[in-house]
């Protein structure tokens, strides 16, 4: 096993095999009954054309993806574009080499491709990736996404987040800083810079979401351990009102002189509320957003929902038309103050809870929002007793 490793429990097989070790660049797959002795199923499973120059170096996943009954896995894929004139004399040596012909320059972007058979995928397609709205310079995109770290998430319908961390190329034209310190690849251009963590979400695995594309987790400060470099740890663990998930941080930037000699990985957690990835948050004077129409079984609307000492929240529940429906509108909504918690039941008309009236018919939900709010999350679920204090520090 090494860093290019995952393991995952696999539903689809039998208890002799219920543990995969795979290992997509190495063309590995083994199975085990306990996660201790392995066995080889297979060899060499990608096509040859997947492994184009460093066409997945990096740690790729493979899972089985219950919602499709298929298997999944998200490697990485170098794909080319276009050098703009400017940039030829310095990309053209890096292409002839790798591609065999000039005029292109490849950015890692994640692919993903499914089977039936664990021994034989696909060719990926690329499913996600850096576009126009990330930074270019000098006609030259200079981020990407450096691993695929695809998690299928048990606890929500249809959820599946990325984790990914975001490189940032440091290139000549575009930083004034002498970057002679820093190594060549080999032809004559750099490969060095600093990463953070980006996070993604997806309703099937292929169409992907970056909220405000800001960093997941940011790079520590000046001088700590995690100042230059990270890379998650793939996988979470999910505790009552917490989930906790791991990554490794490094002061030295990917690529960095004596990189290999120098670095110095810190383990560090993460802990967070439970579905606490990303939030819609008020502005302070307020406002609202609804829902597309939507179909659903449980007798209570649970909301995980922060908000402080000043923020408030109502809910409506309207028909697929878009109108109120009686006893539901927002004036029925008992006001939600005072409130962090990852489980509380939406009440009307003072107390009461129960939609089961409305189930597996068309509904919208018109939320409002004011002073600060922030709502993680919502789930129609059986009503049961809960706990609304705020989770333990």
């Amino acid at each position: 096993i090494d860093g290019m490793s995952v393991v995952f429990k696999d539903s689809n097989d039998s208890p002799e095999k219920r543990y995969k070790l795979v290992n997509p660049k190495r063309g590995y797959i083994g199975s085990s009954a306990d996660g201790t002795e392995w066995q080889e199923l297979a060899r060499n499973m990608f096509p040859g054309k997947a492994l184009y120059p460093r066409g997945m170096d990096s740690q790729n996943v493979i899972f089985y993806d219950a919602r499709i009954k298929k298997y999944v896995a998200y490697v990485r894929v170098n794909r080319r574009y276009q050098t703009p004139p400017q940039r030829r004399d310095y990309f053209d040596k890096l292409s002839q080499r790798n591609y065999h012909e000039p005029g292109s320059y490849s950015l890692r972007n994640i692919g993903r491709c499914i089977t039936d058979d664990l021994s034989s995928f696909p060719m990926p397609k690329v499913v996600f990736g850096p576009d126009e709205r990330d930074p270019h310079f000098g006609g030259v995109g200079v981020m990407d996404f450096y691993m695929p770290n695809v998690i299928s998430y048990d606890h929500a319908q249809d959820a599946y987040f990325l984790f990914s961390p975001r490189y940032l190329h440091y290139e000549d034209w575009f930083l004034s800083d002498d970057l002679s310190k820093y190594p060549l690849s080999g032809v004559g251009t750099l490969n060095t810079g600093p990463e953070d963590i980006g996070f993604a979400a997806s309703r099937d695995g292929i169409g992907w979401q970056r909220y405000q594309r800001k960093p997941w987790i940011r790079l520590g400060m000046e001088g700590t351990f995690d100042s230059s470099n990270m890379y998650p740890v793939r996988g979470m663990v999910v505790r009552e009102r917490e989930i906790w998930m791991y990554y490794t941080g490094y002061d030295t930037l990917h690529g960095d002189v004596d990189f290999k000699q120098r670095m110095k990985p810190v383990l560090s957690r993460v802990v967070l509320r439970k579905d606490g990835f990303t939030a819609v948050e008020a502005d302070y004077e307020g406002g609202q957003f609804t829902t597309q129409a939507l179909r659903f079984q449980g007798d209570a609307l649970h909301l995980n929902i922060d908000t402080s000492a000043l923020g408030l929240a109502r809910v409506e529940i309207q028909d697929a038309a878009g109108q109120p429906i009686k006893g539901f509108t927002l004036e029925d909504c008992d006001r939600i103050h005072t409130a962090n918690t990852v489980d509380r039941v939406v009440t009307w008309r003072r107390g009461q809870s129960s939609v089961a009236s409305l189930q597996r018919q068309p509904v919208r939900l018109r939320f409002e929002l004011r002073f600060g709010a922030k709502l993680y999350s919502f789930q129609f679920k059986p009503n049961v007793k809960n706990d609304n204090s705020p989770p333990k520090q």
